[in-house]
């Protein structure tokens, strides 16, 4: 994404609060020593016969463990990216068939942590699920964005090994361009106990937190069944999977395969999901968590086609349904704006941009300044050519100029330029710079400042440039 929106992921920012630390741990070498594919007897197949989730207990304990490492992301192993990947896609498949959406398994294995093995039957039967309610998976997607499982497997996949098996936080490499081979990550079992250090304590502990799930203890009272038992995969339309290996082979499935149409599976049943039974808020959210969840902050697309294609397809699904809705209540422009930037093919924004166009032109009420920056940029960016949409938009921009922050004063006047409309919003914003000083620009990220003079220069005065200038 253009610098000119200080990372739009972050801006429209997943908030995160809270953490669950972890007490007596449960050793998951008794659980996986024997999941060779050959050597699956009917006790390793009932371990975790039901679904992922098979009770509220299991759904909020493994909602809580999200939420903890979204909190401290230093535990986030890559074993563990790969196991609520694969385990979301299923949970996602089980709420699908719940609700009445048939699924035809092709293919069913078991995911032991480390290695896919074929289930010796074809499929589960009947599998018992717990009914998680949209809101409350949204909520899990949020957490989900803050840990970015995928995109963080990608950076990685064509990189040099870490040092430790901690999933780096602040690597900046690059997403290849090209298909995805994952041959580096499954070479070997990842740690997953918890550091003692890293538990965070609360010495207060009110009342609404007492109880087995309380979210700040000393200790955690369970721990996700998804990181200790095997659990079940089931893949749909699986036609792109290697046939099972012959009777007596040694050859084990193709994990890597596996888990990238897990996720093409994960992002089509959140449309069918969300498409029947999700409302236009939800429709609206689902699609920005999922791109960060997917692509990182700066939300580029990874150049693998098929996983590319069902984002978009999810996407479009998703925001025709929001905007498409007759006689319903005004969509929120906070929900506009997620939509518009999670847009990432730029022939899909014309339609989001129009209805964008009718809701500005036609609100009573002042859009907020935090919104109206974002589908701005959105707007501008696919160079959406209608001047209605810019016209209304400066309106709301004049009214609200003096409360404007320097960022907000820069993007918009970046956005604005881009289609080459600056003198739309050029008038109020340059006096709101003056008024701000130089003072007020020192702390905004340098590279940015340096960015956006270069792209304003040829738009706005020369003293205005001067107070925004980096020096």
């Amino acid at each position: 994404m253009h610098g000119g929106c200080l990372a739009v992921a972050g801006r429209l920012r997943v908030a995160v609060a809270g953490a669950i630390p972890r007490g007596r741990q449960r050793s998951p070498a008794a659980d996986f020593s024997s999941l060779a594919h050959s050597s699956l007897d009917k006790v390793s197949l009932d371990a975790h016969g039901g679904g992922v989730v098979s009770s509220r207990h299991d759904w909020q304990v493994l909602y809580n463990y999200a939420k903890h490492l979204s909190n401290d992301r230093n535990e986030l192993t890559r074993s563990k990216c790969i196991t609520l990947l694969l385990t979301l896609s299923q949970i996602l498949l089980e709420q699908s068939v719940l609700r009445g959406h048939g699924a035809r398994v092709t293919s069913t294995y078991l995911w032991n942590h480390c290695t896919a093995s074929l289930a010796p039957t074809p499929r589960r039967h009947a599998p018992t699920s717990y009914s998680v309610e949209p809101s409350s998976l949204l909520r899990y997607l949020r957490y989900m964005a803050r840990l970015r499982p995928y995109h963080r497997l990608s950076v990685l996949r064509d990189g040099p090994a870490p040092s430790d098996d901690v999933v780096s936080r602040g690597s900046c490499a690059t997403t290849p361009q090209g298909g995805v081979g994952y041959a580096g990550l499954f070479s070997r079992l990842m740690g997953d106990d918890v550091s003692p250090c890293s538990v965070r304590r609360s010495r207060k502990v009110s009342g609404s937190h007492i109880g087995p799930l309380r979210l700040r203890s000393d200790q955690l009272l369970a721990h996700p069944g998804i990181f200790s038992y095997p659990v079940y995969l089931e893949l749909i339309g699986d036609e792109h999977v290697a046939a099972p290996p012959a009777e007596g082979a040694a050859a084990a499935p193709d994990a890597a395969l596996i888990l990238q149409r897990s996720v093409e599976q994960l992002l089509d049943r959140l449309r069918v999901l969300y498409l029947g039974h999700g409302t236009r808020g939800q429709q609206c959210l689902v699609p920005m968590f999922t791109a960060v969840m997917l692509y990182g902050p700066k939300l580029k697309l990874s150049g693998n086609a098929e996983l590319d294609g069902a984002y978009r397809k999810l996407h479009s699904s998703l925001s025709n349904a929001a905007i498409s809705t007759e006689g319903a209540p005004p969509l929120s422009f906070r929900s506009l704006a997620y939509l518009l930037n999670s847009c990432l093919h730029t022939a899909d924004t014309a339609p989001i941009c129009a209805f964008a166009e009718r809701r500005i032109s036609e609100s009573a009420e002042l859009v907020p300044l935090e919104w109206l920056e974002n589908i701005c940029f959105a707007c501008s960016k696919s160079r959406y050519p209608h001047d209605t949409l810019y016209e209304a938009m400066s309106r709301h921009v004049s009214a609200q100029a003096d409360s404007a922050s320097p960022v907000v004063c820069l993007n918009l006047l970046w956005s604005f330029s881009r289609v080459g409309r600056a003198h739309l919003v050029g008038k109020a914003l340059e006096r709101r710079i003056a008024e701000l000083g130089p003072g007020a620009f020192a702390h905004v990220n340098p590279a940015f400042l340096r960015r956006a003079v270069v792209a304003l220069e040829p738009h706005v005065a020369e003293s205005t440039l001067q107070t925004i200038r980096y020096k």
